[in-house]
């Protein structure tokens, strides 16, 4: 009898509606928060996203900086300028490119922008700096269109090094990788 009274107590009282109103809200209040994480993550996605398009762009853009700098003024490479061109427009931008591919390609570029800079006097580095600038640029156009890359006409950074000591005795030079790039084009 006393437990059927307490019963009736606690349905006058409303008890069981206000502990479903109670689960109800916490269930509400995580379920919420669950969602709202799951969209700051596709916000943050999606921004992260536009912000490797730019970066996308920047590179192809200095790809094709790269490539007219070398036809407008033949001495750019002796003077560094090119180097440094590459690392502002061409290597700064693909750091904020989500893809090993492309910063493959652009330490590869430095490497053989660099070695150019180093033969300039008494080599011709323009077949593989204008091959680097358009692998580069082949990559950024077929990224940005959401294609497969085609693969990389320019080896790896350090095969690059490699290449330019395989004559020996200390010299550099760019000829063995200017007879690479001829083979594979």
């Amino acid at each position: 009898m006393v437990l059927a009274t307490f019963i009736d107590v606690v349905r006058e009282l409303g008890l069981p509606t206000l502990v479903g109103v109670a689960v109800g809200a916490l269930i509400a209040h995580y379920a919420a928060k669950s969602r709202a994480r799951e969209d700051h993550e596709r916000t943050l996605e999606a921004l992260a996203w536009k912000d490797e398009r730019e970066a996308a762009r920047r590179v192809l853009q200095g790809a094709e900086r790269i490539k007219k700098m070398r036809q407008d003024d033949p001495e750019v490479v002796r003077s560094g300028a090119l180097h440094t061109a590459w690392n502002d427009h061409v290597f700064a931008p693909s750091c904020l490119v989500r893809n090993d591919d492309l910063a493959a390609r652009a330490r590869s570029g430095q490497s053989v922008i660099f070695l150019a800079y180093l033969v300039a006097d008494r080599e011709n580095p323009d077949y593989a700096v204008v091959r680097v600038a358009e692998d580069v640029e082949e990559w950024a156009k077929a990224w940005l269109r959401r294609e497969e890359a085609p693969g990389a006409h320019i080896p790896p950074a350090e095969r690059v090094g490699q290449l330019a000591r395989s004559r020996g005795a200390g010299i550099v030079s760019i000829e063995p990788l200017n007879e690479l790039l001829s083979r594979l084009a």
